[in-house]
């Protein structure tokens, strides 16, 4: 290590974080996938990004939905999802910015 340069430490750092990044988030996607399947994550996936603001990690996802559903005071099951990402289209959303 000592014979390592400040880019080269700078690199492996930067490697090191994203895939550390992406291992934290994988206890958080295997919830994410049990509770609602990869079907309905695909099909949010597809939703134009205007629209859903899709967040960075399944934790921060599953968080938001979380909150949501704290606040309607119940679950939303995944047709209910379906059904207003349905409606949502059909009604359009002005840009945001």
């Amino acid at each position: 290590m000592s014979q390592m340069t400040f880019e080269c430490a700078y690199k492996f750092f930067c490697l090191t974080k994203e895939f550390m990044h992406s291992i934290s988030d994988l206890p958080f996607a295997s919830i994410a996938f049990r509770d609602w399947g990869k079907g309905f994550w695909l099909r949010a996936m597809q939703r134009p990004s205007i629209a859903s603001m899709p967040l960075e990690t399944f934790r921060q996802e599953l968080k938001r939905m979380h909150k949501f559903h704290k606040a309607l005071g119940r679950v939303m099951l995944v047709s209910e999802y379906y059904n207003f990402w349905e409606a949502d289209e059909r009604v359009g959303r002005p840009a945001r910015g």
